[in-house]
C-alpha cells in the first residue's frame, strides 16, 4: 500500500512538473508571438520566392533539353499510313509531333521528299494535327 501511495505522489509531482512546463512555454510564445509571426512570414515569403525562381530555372531548361534530334526512322511507325489509306496509329502521331520540325529537312532529302510529299502524307500529318509548312 506504500508503493501505490509513493507512486501516486510521483505521479502527481510529475503531472505538476509538466503543467508548469506548459504555462512557462505558453507564456514565452504569448511575450513573442509578434516576433515570430513577423519572423515566421519573412520565412513563408523567402520560400515562396525561392520556389518561384527554382521553378522558372527549371522550366526553361525543360525547353532547353527537349531539343529534337532529327532522325528520320523515327517515322517508321508512319509509313504504313503514309504508303497506303490506313489511318496513322497513335504512335505514329505522337513520333510526327515530336519529329515536326525536322519534317522541312526531311523533304530536302530526294529519297524522303517522295513520301513526305504524297498526298498520304499530308492526309497523316492533318489526321495527326501537325501543320508543316516549309
Amino acid at each position: 500500500m506504500e508503493e501505490t501511495l509513493t507512486n501516486h505522489g510521483r505521479d502527481n509531482y510529475q503531472q505538476e512538473e509538466i503543467k508548469e512546463k506548459r504555462s512557462i512555454h505558453k507564456g514565452y510564445f504569448q511575450l513573442h508571438r509578434g516576433r515570430l509571426g513577423k519572423c515566421e512570414k519573412m520565412k513563408a515569403s523567402y520560400i515562396v520566392a525561392v520556389f518561384s525562381v527554382l521553378v522558372l530555372f527549371l522550366g526553361y531548361e525543360a525547353q532547353v533539353t527537349m531539343a529534337v534530334v532529327c532522325n528520320p526512322s523515327a517515322l517508321s511507325s508512319c509509313a504504313g499510313a503514309i504508303t497506303s489509306s490506313t489511318p496513322p496509329s497513335k504512335l505514329c502521331c505522337s513520333k510526327l509531333q515530336e519529329q515536326k520540325t525536322c519534317i522541312c529537312q526531311y523533304t530536302k532529302n530526294p529519297k524522303l521528299k517522295k513520301f513526305l510529299a504524297s498526298p498520304n502524307a499530308k492526309k497523316v500529318a492533318t489526321t495527326c494535327g501537325v501543320a508543316v509548312k516549309c
